[in-house]
């Protein structure tokens, strides 16, 4: 990094957060700038490095407390992979608590974390590795705390099953399929802490669990009929299983295939069930809005969504989303009074020459001339 352009980087973020900021080797010595007045600068190496590491392999941006009562967090500098220093800002305690009633001037974990996405926009750090590191410390995090949970509350994955067992045989019968997910997840991971890698035991117990499942979803108004032959083909699936990996996304798709089912045969007819997704299609069109995000809207998995939605509507979620776009567009234009830009805008088009493709596609004619041709209409 040259002088000039940390420079820049330190004014600005020295101007709104009042911390020094210090470009540093991967060893932790100084290259640019200095700490606040008086802090004490035989630590600065030990503690500048050791800050740049665990940003590094947590992808977080730590913030630690020295002996002074200062404050100091870092962001490594990265060459694709490879560390290279690090940037740290620290900031005295009086100037973090410059009154007596024990409020900081700023969240400093905010401050922290705007280090590292300046860093990131001025390609000084890899930002995808640090969200991958990030999103692997959060996995292993919450694994860990699943287990802990699950050893202090209940030595006996027998004794956690019969207490689960209820709940989640009630969310598949109200086809609540979040609440019965995070309870399969905790079968999951407590199952795979007590059964100590044996896939057969693994196995043998999400085989009860799921002909469970099946018998919810009968209860719930699934024809039993369909019910044993699904069951039948996800008993063949279980025994091809090779490993722990494969056997959470086994059960999830059971899960959604069952919830699926118990929303198509609760006396509502296909369209009834599109409906939901429908209405929040025509309430959104102005926003960036996903296939995933009306199916979660219809209560139906992706993949069944799209299937049925093709199947009822006669055209795709994109092809119907659209279609929605240039109805409202083509009534937004007879209105007049609105730039193209800005109708562009209004109905879910993040440019203007996009929203003229799709306007021409099914329209036949430009925004423009179908304006035209409107006021001439009008006029006559």
């Amino acid at each position: 990094m040259t002088p000039s352009r940390f420079r820049r980087l330190r004014g600005d973020y020295e101007k709104k957060w009042s911390a020094r900021l210090t470009l540093v080797d991967e060893e932790g010595r100084v290259w640019m700038g200095c700490p606040p007045p008086g802090w004490k600068s035989e630590a600065n190496p030990a503690l500048f490095k050791k800050l740049i590491e665990e940003s590094l392999r947590w992808g977080e941006t730590p913030v630690d407390l020295c002996s002074d009562g200062s404050m100091i967090w870092a962001v490594p500098l990265l060459l694709n992979s490879r560390l290279a220093g690090g940037v740290a800002a620290a900031i005295r305690k009086r100037d973090l608590f410059p009154n007596d009633d024990g409020r900081p001037r700023f969240d400093i974990r905010v401050a922290a974390v705007e280090l590292r996405r300046l860093l990131e926009a001025e390609n000084l750090t890899n930002g995808p590795l640090l969200e991958m590191r990030r999103e692997q410390y959060l996995s292993e995090r919450r694994r860990a705390e699943a287990i802990h949970a699950f050893k202090v509350h209940s030595p006996d994955f027998r004794a956690i099953y019969l207490r689960e067992e209820p709940a989640l045989m009630s969310a598949i019968r109200k086809g609540d399929r979040e609440e019965a997910r995070e309870i399969l997840n905790r079968f999951l991971v407590a199952l795979h802490y007590q059964a100590g890698g044996n896939l057969v035991l693994v196995k043998s117990f999400f085989l009860e669990v799921i002909i469970l499942m099946y018998r919810a979803a009968v209860e719930a108004g699934c024809e039993s009929r369909e019910s044993l032959g699904a069951n039948y083909q996800r008993f063949s699936e279980l025994s091809a299983i090779q490993s722990e990996e494969e056997l959470g996304p086994w059960v999830h798709e059971v899960l959604d295939g069952l919830v699926d089912a118990i929303h198509r045969r609760r006396n509502v007819s296909p369209l009834a069930l599109l409906q939901g997704a429908l209405s929040f299609m025509h309430e959104n069109l102005r926003q960036d809005i996903s296939r995933d995000d009306a199916a979660r809207a219809a209560y139906l998995s992706p993949a069944h969504f799209s299937r049925l939605f093709k199947k009822e509507m006669k055209e795709s979620f994109t092809d119907m989303l659209n279609r929605m776009r240039i109805d409202q567009a083509a009534e937004l234009l007879a209105r007049g009074g609105q730039s193209l830009c800005m109708i562009a805008l209004d109905c879910g088009f993040k440019d203007q020459s996009y929203f003229t493709k799709v306007f021409r596609k099914y329209m036949k004619e430009t925004p423009r001339k179908y304006r035209l041709r409107l006021r001439t209409t009008m006029r006559s």
